[in-house]
């Protein structure tokens, strides 16, 4: 197998990295018209999750002490990545709980000591985040989750000691968890204009939201060399994408499931939450440092409608 190694790739431009990749794999396999790593935006956003009708947040009992905004993000995102790891049309049998040093996030059924149903807690954490962030304030909530009227769930942001919860925290230590395959994940910045915080999380939010309803050991969908996955969420204005970019003349095991993707976006999740100004990021998915895999965390532009998918080199 012969494939781009790593360290030739580190030093590049953005734009460079992609052509010399995209250049290896036609050398093997010929001309193609489209671009491995094009980055399409997904109009419709979070269209693979869409909850249903009649699917709604009811009246939220709001709290007075404001809870530092990171931690409601770094909460949230651990919550999905949990949670997309889990059958999707599963049952959890008792409340699940995600803690920071000062803030914690609670998931429970219609009674508060009761299980939940896994789509209903995707489908409840999004809404939550967006009615949060859509009246930009971040404290002590408690949502209560419907479905044609009838209560399905809570979330609960609550925070532990007054005074304290305006605190940030270690935020490497909440975005965790054991690898699930062999495969090394990079992340590295692309030159260009910041993105902001809240952009770039809702992006990632959105990829999480997307991965949840399919298996993890199942293949991303697509042609069996062309396979990749985008999300985004607007009006947010950053968007996330990754693709396999091994060559279709070499002979690999299907290696581009799910459990990757939520291995890469938990990995730009770290990424963000401890950085101040948030780049735009590249990550990439390596096995015995050959690159496999390759996407980004980017930012739309406000007049982009799509992305062209002819290579051009600056």
């Amino acid at each position: 197998m012969f494939l781009l190694p790593s360290r030739l790739l580190s030093a590049l431009p953005w734009s460079v990295y992609l052509f010399v990749t995209l250049a290896a794999a036609r050398a093997l396999t010929g001309p193609t018209p489209h671009n491995d790593l094009a980055v399409a935006t997904n109009p419709s956003g979070l269209s693979a999750t869409l909850p249903p009708p009649g699917f709604t947040l009811g009246p939220a009992e709001i709290g007075t002490v404001p809870v530092y905004i990171r931690t409601v993000f770094a909460l949230v995102n651990d919550a999905l990545g949990s949670l997309a790891a889990e059958p999707f049309e599963s049952r959890i049998s008792r409340p699940q709980i995600y803690e920071s040093p000062n803030a914690r996030l609670a998931l429970s059924g219609p009674r508060d000591r009761g299980g939940f149903d896994v789509k209903y807690m995707v489908w409840g954490l999004t809404l939550v985040i967006r009615r949060m962030v859509d009246i930009n304030s971040f404290r002590n909530y408690r949502y209560n989750v419907k479905l044609n009227g009838n209560s399905v769930g809570h979330v609960w942001i609550m925070y532990k000691t007054p005074g304290e919860a305006l605190q940030p925290l270690d935020f490497g230590a909440v975005i965790q968890g054991p690898n699930p395959n062999p495969f090394a994940v990079r992340v590295s910045t692309i030159r260009g204009p910041a993105l902001s915080f809240v952009d770039a999380m809702m992006a990632i939010i959105s990829g999480l939201t997307d991965i949840a309803p399919h298996e993890m050991s199942s293949p991303v969908g697509g042609d069996l060399h062309r396979r990749r996955i985008t999300s985004t969420w607007p009006p947010f204005r950053a968007r996330f994408g990754l693709a396999d970019v091994v060559p279709p003349s070499v002979t690999a095991p299907v290696w581009f499931k799910y459990q990757v993707v939520l291995q890469a976006l938990k990995a730009l999740a770290r990424e963000v939450l401890i950085s101040i100004t948030i780049p735009q990021l590249r990550i990439d998915i390596l096995y015995n440092r050959s690159l496999w895999g390759a996407g980004v965390l980017m930012l739309i532009v406000p007049s982009q409608t799509k992305v062209d998918e002819n290579i051009t080199v600056a």
